[in-house]
């Protein structure tokens, strides 16, 4: 996992940009709009439920559950289809081709 995490990896730095709204997300546009459209064009070859752990404060955890419905994650995040995490938080998210036209 070193190689693709840590504060100064460059997705990391991306990805605290994305999800706090920086006034740098300007430096990192034209990667994230071929980052995303590169993602558009890919062809799905999987479909169905994807994993994601975290670490969530109780706060946090209630707040997410309270939600009625869809949320928006405001960066790139990686998945498994399988569920080994070691964080308190285990994200299911349906990848199914209904919810990819959101």
């Amino acid at each position: 996992m070193k190689c693709t995490s840590g504060s100064n990896w460059y997705c990391s730095t991306i990805n605290m940009a994305l999800a706090s709204d920086s006034l740098n997300l300007h430096d990192y546009c034209t990667y994230i709009k071929q980052l995303k459209y590169c993602i558009g064009i890919s062809p799905m070859h999987f479909t169905g439920t994807v994993f994601r752990g975290v670490h969530m404060s109780l706060s946090e955890i209630t707040a997410m559950e309270s939600q009625n419905g869809p949320f928006f994650i405001p960066s790139f995040t990686s998945t498994s289809k399988s569920q080994p995490f070691s964080k308190n938080t285990l994200i299911h998210i349906d990848i199914s081709p209904e919810w990819a036209k959101m």
